[in-house]
């Protein structure tokens, strides 16, 4: 009787010597209801999803060709398109759920063909506003938050979670004038709790919350070492610029109120190790306590350049989102960004950052 290998042996190549995966691109209209599929032209270019942490619009789906015939059936204003990854055993994973952002369309003897590029949900919140909006003290952030959301376009069903630290009132007034974007809002609020910036999971909803610890969060992904391909592996070290000491300040109506976060000694770039400090400090207005400020310094050395960072390729994996936590190398890093090409055989592409010292 032949040997059926389960998801998880396939992905991790666990007794699996050959892979067959395909992918199938599902057109959906605005509410995310299936419409069709679409088949884009592999004979001229590979489609690629990059999904990078820190930038503004997270995750971004280049190289997507259609020919004439499909394209005149897509309309890009108003369509959704979302990407699955299908396993050998029929297993699916989303990867991505995506908005029409960029399009060129040649004319071709045989009518107009798409070159499109996609975009995450997120590419909306990096739009300005036109509008003055401003919350007295005592507001409550995530209300503030959920608000903004919905002047945006989106829907509580298009949020899955706002992080409980977000529950606290504001310590100050804030306002902001018409030009400034739904992110930055988004994100001076986050910055009071300790929140980085907002992301989209492959499913198209939004997250508020902090980055994970790899001191107490565990991996989601099963180590990588046996997966990486071979003489791929970049170790990178910014042995003299990186931060090691954090502050956030909040210079309110009635108090100046600072958080500090400085790296343990056990990091190669502590003070401790490299007897002088380089510190990296940002302005908030509207924290309330003491704890706020620390957690906010401590989510900045998180989101800041750091020491130690590594990059390889792998077989592809598609239970990867943002910030994950890989194990690697006999420590736990933090995936910054990924890229992976949507064929069967196709590299996906990492690179992750060293952002704790206490865990081995």
């Amino acid at each position: 009787m032949a040997w059926s290998p389960t998801t998880d042996q396939i992905l991790n190549l666990d007794g699996v010597r050959r892979r067959s995966d395909r992918f199938r691109f599902e057109l959906c209209d605005r509410d995310l209801r299936p419409i069709g599929e679409v088949h884009p032209d592999r004979e001229k270019s590979v489609p690629t999803i990059q999904n990078d942490s820190s930038s503004n619009t997270s995750r971004r789906l280049s190289n997507f060709m259609l020919t004439a015939n499909e394209a005149a059936d897509v309309n890009t204003m108003s369509d959704r398109l979302r990407v699955y990854m299908v396993l050998q055993n029929d297993a699916e994973f989303l990867l991505g759920t995506f908005l029409w952002a960029d399009e060129n369309t040649p004319q071709r003897s045989w009518g107009l063909e798409h070159h499109s590029e996609l975009s995450d949900f997120t590419y909306i919140l990096d739009k300005q506003q036109t509008q003055t909006y401003g919350w007295e003290t005592g507001a409550t952030i995530v209300l503030i938050m959920l608000f903004l959301c919905f002047r945006a376009g989106f829907e509580l069903k298009n949020i899955t979670d706002i992080g409980p630290e977000s529950h606290r009132a504001l310590a100050d007034a804030m306002s902001w004038q018409p030009g400034a974007t739904w992110l930055q809002m988004l994100k001076d609020l986050g910055n009071l709790v300790g929140f980085t910036s907002p992301w989209c999971q492959s499913d198209g909803k939004l997250v508020f919350d902090q980055i994970p610890n790899p001191a107490f969060d565990h991996p989601r992904i099963p180590a990588y070492d046996g997966r990486i391909i071979a003489d791929s592996i970049l170790f990178s070290k910014d042995s003299l610029g990186a931060p090691n000491d954090f502050g956030v300040f909040d210079s309110g109506n009635d108090r100046l109120l600072a958080g500090r976060y400085e790296l343990p000694a056990s990091a190669p770039h502590s003070f401790q190790n490299r007897s002088f400090r380089i510190g990296s400090t940002e302005s908030v207005q509207g924290m309330g306590s003491q704890a706020q400020a620390d957690m906010s310094a401590l989510q900045l050395a998180r989101d800041s350049d750091v020491h130690e960072y590594v990059t390889f390729n792998s077989t592809l994996d598609p239970r990867h989102d943002s910030h994950e936590i890989i194990d690697v190398f006999g420590k736990r890093w933090l995936e910054t960004s990924w890229s992976m090409e949507l064929k069967s055989g196709g590299l996906m592409k990492h690179s992750l950052k060293r952002v704790h010292y206490d865990v081995v």
